[in-house]
């Protein structure tokens, strides 16, 4: 499996952990954070929220909402892989997508719970056609066991 086909833009994968991405707009660089071992959601006042909850199960090719724009998507109903809050669905990609979100507007704020990471993992963040940051998995070295596996099903680490 090329790293190409399995980029993700994922909202909802494993870890258990919810990534903070602050964009920094006079310099366009990123600062990442961590939540909390288990927290699903963001904690940051007055973020908009996107729950894949309300869409169909399988492949969506373009979906639009306020905010932006999705490309690419596998939406699946919460299991080990992912489903924040251990319920609900969630985003993942196959071989034959790269998915996307295109927001309409600047951003200062942009979060999304990762689990399931692994080395076929990649996030880009893009200010029109420059590459701003790439990071894979490696960017999580370091944090402890309490990160590792879905937070809602005990034992579970399919990583």
């Amino acid at each position: 499996m090329s790293q190409r086909k399995s980029r993700y833009i994922l909202f909802s994968l494993i870890c258990g952990l919810l990534l903070s991405i602050s964009v920094l707009k006079a310099d366009s660089s990123i600062v990442v954070t961590y939540e909390a071992p288990g927290v699903q959601s963001s904690t940051v006042v007055a973020s908009h929220v996107f729950s894949f909850d309300d869409l169909e199960n399988g492949t969506i090719n373009d979906y639009f909402w306020t905010y932006g724009a999705f490309s690419g998507l596998t939406i699946n109903d919460s299991n080990v892989f992912g489903g924040a809050g251990g319920s609900g669905k969630y985003l993942s990609s196959t071989d034959a997508f790269v998915s996307g979100l295109y927001l309409y507007s600047p951003v200062s704020y942009f979060g999304f719970w990762w689990s399931s990471g692994n080395n076929y993992n990649v996030v880009d963040f893009y200010n029109d056609t420059n590459l701003i940051c790439s990071f894979d998995t490696s960017v999580l070295g370091g944090l402890s066991a309490d990160y590792n596996g879905n937070p809602n099903l005990s034992g579970a680490n399919p990583t």
